[in-house]
């Protein structure tokens, strides 16, 4: 796998006090050079398979808005773009039963949201000459699933072991870690966990939570009880500020943390429960061009740019690869490698 990322950590303060520890995803530059090819080869399929419903919708949607700006840039440029989108809701069976369709499809690439994604479709890319593309984010088990699968994000481990640091840089050494029984929560968990006792700190309470729990106020009570001197609650999204809401009302005074997950519009949901709150997101260097694009399809600014940066980068990348494939007679997968 050809892991195409950026990990320059970068501290900022917005909002309510709420600090983010960013990692820098910079989108696709300005100018997008067009070849003088054949009609042929400036048309292309790409697939995507993203979580347009469910808990992760806020996700699908942002990254496929994107994408749409994208194609309808490279539209204007003479390259015409077929998006097929299949929505799986974050569900491994619907996004195996999505995946098989677009490549039955005989797409030219397929990207998806989330690297957890990936874990039911591996098997379908090990001998395939099709890409796979993540773009949110990249586990260290995406390097086991073969020279097919690619990724544009950033390290989901790297986000536990980067709040665990920051924990320690401001002096706690008593934490509580509260995750949720989902594959990517428990995995920045367990990162979080393993860099923070490894230095000597001591994690007094942990506790994994199904999804369907939206009462956390045992979980609360026995953090407040264990003297923790912070929380960090790894959740997805529309789980935070009730936890938020929940913690304050009890007296809970320590400092609450989370993950990249958070969104502008659940911050805004928890007002002033936000207040102080330390997550780790990505910082978008967003270009104006974009921004311009976007509000040009849309009539509004995107309400959070990095997600909708992965649909467009997502897309970029592959109209990359494939002027690359066209160029030197060679399939999208060893295109991809050179992009």
């Amino acid at each position: 796998m050809k892991n195409i990322t950026q990990t320059t950590i970068k501290s900022a303060i917005i909002g309510l006090g709420v600090i983010i520890i960013g990692i820098i995803i910079v989108l696709s530059q300005n100018t997008i050079t067009v070849d003088k090819q054949s009609k042929e080869s400036q048309t292309m399929t790409i697939g995507a398979v993203l979580p347009l419903t469910g808990d992760f919708a806020f996700v699908g949607e942002s990254i496929q808005k994107g994408a749409l700006v994208a194609v309808q840039e490279l539209s204007e440029k003479g390259v015409v773009v077929e998006l097929k989108i299949e929505d799986d809701a974050m569900n491994a069976k619907q996004t195996v039963s999505a995946t098989q369709k677009l490549l039955n499809a005989n797409v030219d690439g397929i990207f998806i949201a989330a690297a957890q994604q990936s874990k039911p479709i591996g098997g379908l890319f090990s001998e395939s000459k099709t890409p796979l593309l993540v773009t949110w984010d990249a586990t260290e088990y995406i390097a086991t699933l073969g020279d097919s699968v690619f990724s544009t994000g950033f390290s989901t481990e790297s986000a536990g072991r980067e709040m665990a640091q920051y924990a320690i840089a401001h002096g706690i050494n008593t934490w509580t870690i509260i995750n949720q029984k989902d594959e990517w929560s428990e995995l920045i968990a367990s990162s979080a966990h393993s860099e923070f006792t490894k230095h000597g700190d001591k994690v007094t309470f942990t506790d994994s939570v199904s999804l369907e729990t939206h009462d956390f106020k045992t979980q609360i009570l026995k953090a407040m009880q264990s003297k923790s001197q912070a929380i960090f609650i790894p959740f997805i999204p529309n789980y935070i500020a009730p936890f938020l809401k929940q913690a304050r009302d009890m007296g809970y005074t320590g400092l609450i943390m989370t993950a990249d997950s958070i969104t502008p519009s659940e911050i805004q949901l928890a007002g002033t429960y936000a207040e102080g709150l330390v997550y780790t997101n990505v910082w978008s260097n967003t270009n104006q061009h974009f921004i311009t694009q976007y509000q040009q399809m849309y009539g509004t600014e995107p309400e959070d740019a990095v997600f909708t940066g992965f649909g467009y980068d997502a897309v970029m990348t592959y109209y990359r690869a494939h002027q690359i494939a066209q160029q030197k007679n060679i399939d999208m997968v060893s295109a991809m490698k050179q992009v």
